[in-house]
């Protein structure tokens, strides 16, 4: 059944709903679970997705599906990607000053479109890295499809300067996004739900983004077979259910013990 979005979601709660995700905020009701990204070649951890939910006092746990795009139409989405960036740094802080985190392991947090556009983002980030003290290179922004025009262009540029990484998700497979992808010159890229009939398309995606120096990561993993694509297509990372769900950071550090 497709979940009910925005107005049809929240009913008359839809003009507050900017009001509700301050408090939220503040109250501390969002928060991170982590879903586990593993090497396709050594099916060791390589780096995991900060994932928002709200624990909403009358709706109950909420997925980003229920109110994002309600935050995007009412202006507040930058709170929460605030939020979620804090929180991640936060824990990477954390991490890289109590144990041995994996060899390039990397965290990814989520960056709406209309904020790549913002001018501050990049001083935000900063400030917020600073902050914590982490190490630019552990954090990943990752967004559905990057903003065009030449501010978002200076704002991608700047954070490249920051020493962060930026990853495009849900990139269309083939050759015909090469001019696209080449403007863009991501870190990586994010390919979203690899079947066993589209071995070719998913090979054809990776060798365009290597030849460009460009990672790939397999998303939506469910199924061994759909792991298996991915290694046949020279695929870097794999993400998914199959792999791990999205975990409390205490279970996500287990993977990475030793024996694990």
């Amino acid at each position: 059944m497709q979940r009910r979005r925005d107005y049809d979601y929240w009913g008359p709660d839809f003009e507050r709903l900017d009001d509700a995700i301050a408090q939220a905020v503040a109250t501390r009701e969002l928060f991170l679970l982590y879903q586990p990204r593993i090497s396709v070649e050594t099916k060791r951890l390589c780096g995991a997705e900060a994932l928002v939910r709200w624990a909403h006092p009358e709706r109950g746990v909420m997925v980003p599906a229920d109110f994002l795009d309600g935050a995007e139409k009412r202006g507040s989405i930058g709170a929460i990607d605030d939020f979620v960036l804090d929180q991640a740094c936060s824990l990477l802080a954390d991490w890289e000053g109590t144990t041995t985190l994996p060899e390039g392991f990397t965290l990814a947090v989520n960056i709406s479109v209309s904020e790549l556009a913002d001018p501050c983002l990049a001083e935000r980030v900063g400030a917020t890295l600073g902050r914590h003290g982490v190490n630019p290179a552990r954090l990943c922004l990752e967004v559905t499809e990057l903003a065009s025009g030449k501010a978002a262009d200076n704002v991608r540029a700047d954070l490249g300067r920051l020493g962060v990484r930026l990853a495009v998700d849900n990139y269309p497979m083939g050759y015909s996004g090469l001019g696209r992808l080449q403007h863009l010159q991501p870190d990586s890229l994010a390919i979203d739900r690899c079947f066993a009939g589209e071995v070719l398309l998913v090979r054809s995606t990776v060798e365009l983004a290597h030849s460009l120096c460009v990672r790939t990561l397999g998303k939506g993993v469910e199924t061994e077979e759909q792991l298996a694509v991915l290694t046949a297509s020279g695929c870097d990372e794999a993400q998914g259910f199959h792999i791990g769900y999205p975990m409390l950071p205490a279970v996500l550090e287990r993977l990475w013990a030793p024996g694990q």
